[in-house]
């Protein structure tokens, strides 16, 4: 062999070694890129869990004893019911003004969002009706 020949046989392997590592590289590189995919996946998957525990934790104890503290003497609930952020309330009062001062009340809360009374209707017992209240996140 001539010292030439074992030049060109010395490029071609380094050449070759070159190929390899950058084809290692690459390699790592692609399966770092698919972990960093991963990975992002799981964060945005924490954020989504996040989000979903603090909208379910909207309406908490304090929330209802503030609920509690906006009705009227004049005023009893007969059902009570809770949906995500919404609440449903329907009583009985002995006058229109003590419906209109509970939901004066409610909207008066650093957390209502909104208040709306789809209905009054007069009873045996005074004036029946249905509210409805939409909560927002409030204090965090």
């Amino acid at each position: 062999m001539t010292n030439d020949h074992i030049k060109s046989e010395i490029e071609k392997t380094n050449n070759e070694i070159e190929t390899l590592t950058v084809h290692d590289d690459m390699e790592r590189v692609s399966r770092k890129q698919e972990l960093l995919r991963i990975l992002e996946d799981i964060v945005s998957n924490m954020d989504d869990a996040e989000s979903a525990i603090l909208n379910a934790s909207i309406i908490d104890e304090n929330l209802l004893l503030s609920i509690v503290d906006c009705i009227p003497v004049d005023v009893q609930l007969s059902s009570f019911s809770i949906s995500g952020n919404s609440i449903g309330l329907s009583g009985i009062a002995d006058s229109k003004p003590g419906i209109a001062e509970l939901e004066y009340n409610l909207k008066n809360l650093d957390r209502t969002v909104s208040v709306f009374v789809p209905g009054i209707d007069r009873s045996e017992v005074g004036f029946s009706f249905s509210m409805n209240i939409v909560m927002g996140g409030g204090e965090q």
